[in-house]
């Protein structure tokens, strides 16, 4: 059985920053946020992309939902080159691919009411009439959860995992087919973050829906992926099947993430913890993304480091059988 194509091609993607030059006769210098990722998002999986805060995760992500245009690299959607499309494909475009953002009570409205957020989408790409629009408005309040009597309120009035499916409610309400969820349960509770985690796959499941799911916790990665991407200073240094990372990461970088896993998996070295070392400690800090070290930008902390990696650039290979789909950058992975 063949797999499915790819609904989302990364390739090369590259976004740098010019930064303020101190006097007129200085160099220009750049912060590379994202610096050469490649990776597909196959139709109706979820893409899961981890790393360190800072390393570009967002960046990547706002670029695959067109809200960013790359410095370089391309991202295709449904065949079709994001950046640059013509007004028609552009406007296709943009009902098929939304974004959830980390913090809701900053992506809502605070002068709009529940029912009037749900509802713009629709009046902004002149969908339906007044009693159409409202009849979507509350058969999307019943599919993310919320009670109808919530219409009239202010984000204000909501508790933040309310707030949450409203923002996921008004991403989906033009039926797209792509969503990018970026960081979407680090600012609620606890108690409620497994309980948004367990709608988002529910809809994935009823509405076919293809997602980039971006998130610095593991466990939360584990959990809702169906593939990985790990990330470090803007590059991606290892992608694999869920399964694959988190029973044998090959990145050192995998690695020292695994091993810092809380609880008994973490601790024992098994169950897909990738501490069958032990604990994996990196020296120093992540380096300034303005002053990215020479050769592998991973090499200043690395624990396998030699003297290759301080010189040259580790391509991104391919382990495993062709079908595998599992890549790693480094020059001694395993």
């Amino acid at each position: 059985m063949s797999e499915k194509p790819y609904l989302v091609e990364v390739r090369d993607l590259r976004k740098y920053y010019p930064i303020p030059r101190p006097h007129p006769f200085a160099g220009r210098r750049y912060v590379k946020a994202v610096d050469g990722c490649s990776f597909g998002i196959r139709e109706g999986e979820i893409f899961g992309l981890v790393g360190e805060s800072g390393c570009g995760k967002s960046t990547t992500g706002r670029m695959a939902a067109g809200l960013e245009i790359p410095t370089a690299g391309s991202v295709n959607f449904s065949g079709f080159p994001v950046a640059g499309a013509g007004r028609e494909e552009a406007r296709v475009m943009r009902r098929s691919m939304q974004i959830v953002f980390q913090d809701p009570a900053g992506a809502l409205n605070p002068r709009m009411r529940v029912g009037t957020i749900l509802e713009e989408p629709l009046r902004i790409q002149r969908i339906g009439n007044r009693d159409e629009r409202r009849e979507r408005v509350a058969e999307m309040l019943d599919l993310v959860g919320l009670d109808g009597s919530l219409l009239g309120r202010y984000p204000r009035e909501l508790s933040g995992g309310q707030r949450q499916r409203v923002v996921i409610g008004a991403a989906l309400m033009l039926d797209p087919r792509f969503l990018v969820a970026d960081e979407p349960v680090s600012a609620l509770d606890v108690s409620v973050q497994s309980q948004i985690l367990n709608l988002l796959m529910e809809l994935r499941g009823k509405l076919g829906l293809t997602m980039l799911f971006i998130s610095h916790n593991l466990d939360v990665v584990r959990y809702v992926s169906d593939r990985v991407a790990v990330m470090y200073l803007g590059r991606i240094v290892e992608t694999a099947s869920v399964g694959d990372l988190f029973d044998s990461p090959l990145h050192p970088y995998t690695r020292a993430l695994m091993s810092a896993i809380p609880g008994p998996a973490g601790a024992s070295g098994s169950s897909g913890s990738g501490r069958a070392g032990g604990r994996v400690v990196l020296r120093g800090d992540p380096p300034n993304p303005a002053e990215v070290p020479s050769g592998c930008p991973f090499h200043p902390r690395c624990p396998k480091a030699a003297d290759l990696c301080a010189v040259k650039v580790p391509e991104s290979e391919r382990v495993g059988n062709h079908g595998s789909g599992r890549f790693v950058r480094c020059f001694f992975p395993g």
